[in-house]
């Protein structure tokens, strides 16, 4: 008598073969032969929901993907420090210090002025959008990945049952 065997892989079904129950003609072979034929249709229509959701994952993904790329790269911009805010900055100072030598106008109180530009930090919102901006698109990557996973699973899984 040979040993049991699994024939399907990762599912419940499963048929037993040995040696004595293909020689005897038993009373229960209709029975496993229907079940055989009603599992593999069940496991038809499975493959077949499996296939299809993964591919509306993956198309809605890469739409999505494309629209939060193309977010990021205009919102990440804002964080970065503007050269006409030290352009300004400067010009600034420059009109103070001639306000101040020139004797001739009366002087309104203006305060010293700093010689260097105040340090640049990106206003807390703009690091908040941007953060979940990077983390949908790692998400909805993800997502795609694990659709593209799923239809690799389902095709082995054909080719082994």
């Amino acid at each position: 008598m040979r040993p049991l065997r699994w024939l399907r892989w990762g599912i419940t079904h499963w048929q037993l073969q040995t040696d004595q129950h293909q020689e005897s003609a038993d009373s229960s072979r209709p029975i496993f032969s229907m079940y055989q034929r009603m599992a593999e249709e069940e496991d038809n229509k499975m493959v077949e929901r499996c296939q299809k959701d993964a591919d509306s994952i993956i198309i809605f993904t890469g739409l999505f993907s494309a629209a939060v790329a193309a977010l990021i790269s205009v919102t990440v911009v804002d964080p970065k420090h503007n050269p006409q805010d030290t352009s300004a900055f400067y010009l600034e100072n420059m009109y103070k210090l001639q306000v101040l030598a020139n004797p001739n106008i009366s002087r309104p109180f203006i305060p010293s002025t700093p010689a260097e530009p105040p340090p640049f930090s990106p206003p807390k919102y703009v690091i908040w959008v941007n953060s979940l901006w990077f983390l949908s698109l790692a998400i909805s990557l993800t997502c795609a990945m694990g659709a593209t996973m799923l239809q690799q699973w389902v095709r082995r899984y054909l080719r082994i049952t």
